[in-house]
């Protein structure tokens, strides 16, 4: 099997590759771009975020959410998606967050000048609304909302580590309609069910379910068509005993997938801890950091 198959960084596809391969997650899409869609200006929206387990899908999602809002004309016109990233280990304030956006918008061409901080020192709640200032002020210039894209909120919101950044953040965002807030965790953080937090209730959660057999069929026909590779096609007509059981070991995760079919096409008679090693270091650098010290430590 081509090493092409095992890829994790649907960022560097194009729109079009990322709408042609986004296979399952359909209603999840679906349920978000409606809502956009029919949302009036100057009415109230609501906030989304994807809880799901590493490997679900949560990425794909948004990703495909923002190229759905970048081709889309008739949503193109209105709104504007920033993503950030998995990995936002540079955000530890509310500030930091808003200067992320201004960084992504200023790349597209919005050209927001740049505020000296040191102006605000004695004073970083002033300089975190000036920052969203101008981010809402380059919006309404342009006549766009902005779709933000964050995946790992729960991470973005436990680094920022103030509820006074996060009830200004909920102020913030309760005050100005020009932001809307599409985001993704792998756990159902504190942040969304506590009572005294600031953003209890405020997020519509949706969870990211295992896939059913049908829908693995469906993903795994895809493969081998855009890969060419009717092996994969073959496993489905000759054993579908052996893909149900890569449903209930993988809990239906695509990314896990993966690597059992690598294993059924491409190495059947390789077991053991060679062979674990080797599906781990095929892994993504995150799921090689956090799992391969645990298995070589039991070896």
């Amino acid at each position: 099997m081509s090493p092409e198959l095992i890829q994790y960084q649907n960022a560097n596809q194009s729109y079009d590759e990322v709408i042609k391969n986004f296979i399952v997650r359909q209603k999840e899409f679906q349920r978000v771009i409606d809502d956009i869609l029919i949302t009036k200006d100057g009415s109230s929206f609501q906030h989304y975020v994807f809880v799901g387990r590493r490997g679900s899908g949560k990425s794909t999602l948004l990703r495909r959410i923002q190229a759905e809002i970048s081709t889309n004309d008739k949503l193109n016109h209105k709104y504007i998606a920033v993503n950030l990233g998995e990995e936002q280990s540079g955000i530890y304030r509310l500030y930091d967050l808003w200067d992320y956006v201004i960084r992504d918008l200023n790349s597209i061409g919005y050209n927001i000048p740049k505020i000296d901080f040191r102006l605000f020192k004695d004073d970083m709640k002033a300089y975190t609304k000036a920052l969203h200032q101008q981010v809402i002020s380059s919006l309404q210039i342009q006549k766009k909302k902005l779709i933000l894209l964050v995946d790992n909120i729960d991470r973005v919101l436990d680094n920022r580590g103030s509820q006074e950044d996060a009830a200004l953040l909920r102020e913030l965002l309760m005050n100005f309609k020009d932001i809307r807030i599409i985001g993704s965790s792998t756990v159902m953080s504190e942040h969304f069910w506590r009572y005294d937090m600031p953003f209890y209730e405020f997020f519509s959660i949706k969870r990211i379910e295992a896939l059913t057999l049908d829908e693995v069929k469906k993903l795994m026909i895809h493969w081998s068509n855009v890969k060419n590779l009717p092996e994969i096609e073959n496993l489905i007509t000759k054993y579908p005993g052996k893909i149900q059981s890569i449903r209930m070991l993988t809990d239906g995760m695509p990314r896990t997938m993966l690597l059992f079919v690598d294993m059924l096409i491409n190495r059947p008679e390789q077991n053991g801890y060679n062979y674990l090693q080797l599906i781990v270091d095929r892994a993504t650098p995150i799921y090689q950091e956090k799992t391969f010290p645990t298995i070589a430590s039991t070896k």
